[in-house]
This record gives C-alpha cells, structure tokens and sequence, in this order.
C-alpha cells in the first residue's frame, strides 16, 4: 500500500516533463499523507492539466464522505470490478509525480521502519490513478484521487506486498488516454 509519499520536482520542471497547460504552486512535500492536497494531472481534449486534489477517493455518488471509507489505493487487479472505481477506470484516470514513497518493514525486534524508495537514478516517479469529483447536497464540489497499486517487483517484495503503479513512456500516454 502506498500510504505516504514524497513530491519535489519544482513545478516548471513537471510543465515541460508532462506536457502541462497550467502550473501551481505547489511548493516540494517529503511526506504526503492521506487527506492531504496532491498534484494530479489529467487529460481532457487531448490536453493535459495540474490540479490539487484531495488524496483520498470518494465516487460522485457517495451521499456523506465522512461515513464512506477512505480509499487512498485501488488495486490493479480488482479496480475494474469495484464500484467505487469502475466509471473512474473507464472515464477518469490520471497521473500522481512523486520524487519517492514510503513502505514500512517491520524488523526482527518488532519495530516497524520507514524505508524511502525511488527510482534507482533518481528519476521523478509517474504513479497511476484515478480521480472522481465528488458533488455535495449544497452544490459543494471535491476533487478526490487515489494511487493504483500492483503485486511488487522483485526488489520491493523483501519490504511490502503491494507497490504504486509505476508508468513510463508511452505507457503514461495509454494511461491518461
């Protein structure tokens, strides 16, 4: 599960790393959690902007977000089949830039440690996921998102069951559309 992460790329590097329309202060974080604002970019009419969203999935039609679960990860193999997810799938994916994240191992003597990961030549990571705009009763709108995660390779399955679901190249490009 991905439950903290770090994001410090300056925001004009993510405008020419991702092809933006729009910049925001979005000053460098080393420890995002959830309910907290994230960046998140998305693709309308083939074009690709940056928000600040609220991490932490709520479906549109959630009647109160405070008595739904917060769903901070949805995972890969099951997302389709979720209601909570299944139009998110289909119609509103987006991309989550993060410098690392955060798993936590616990060791021999029982003590739960952070481990930081990142990108072994520290390239800026590209998380999959999904976004839904919630819409309250007063005509209140938040934007939400969640981090997709997948089974863990190699290198991370000695720390945690799960990881972020990682894009590169193109494979950002398949996403967003």
């Amino acid at each position: 599960m991905c439950g903290r992460y770090a994001a410090t790329l300056p925001p004009e590097m993510m405008v020419e790393l991702f092809n933006l329309l729009n910049q925001i202060d979005f000053p460098p974080r080393y420890n995002i959690a959830p309910t907290q604002p994230i960046a998140v970019i998305w693709e309308q009419s083939g074009r690709r902007t940056i928000q600040l969203v609220r991490w932490g999935f709520v479906p549109g039609w959630v009647k109160d977000p405070r008595a739904f679960s917060l769903l901070i990860n949805a995972r890969a193999e099951t997302m389709a089949e979720k209601p909570s997810f299944r139009d998110a799938v289909r119609n509103a994916r987006c991309i989550v830039p993060a410098s690392g994240y955060y798993e936590w191992m616990k060791g021999k003597d029982g003590v739960r440690r952070p481990y930081y990961i990142t990108m072994a030549d520290d390239s800026p990571m590209v998380f999959a996921g999904l976004y839904s705009t919630w819409s309250g009763p007063d005509g209140e709108e938040v934007d939400t998102a969640c981090i997709v995660t997948v089974e863990p390779n190699l290198e991370i399955s000695s720390i945690y069951d799960r990881m972020p679901a990682m894009l590169r190249g193109e494979a950002v490009d398949l996403w967003l559309n």
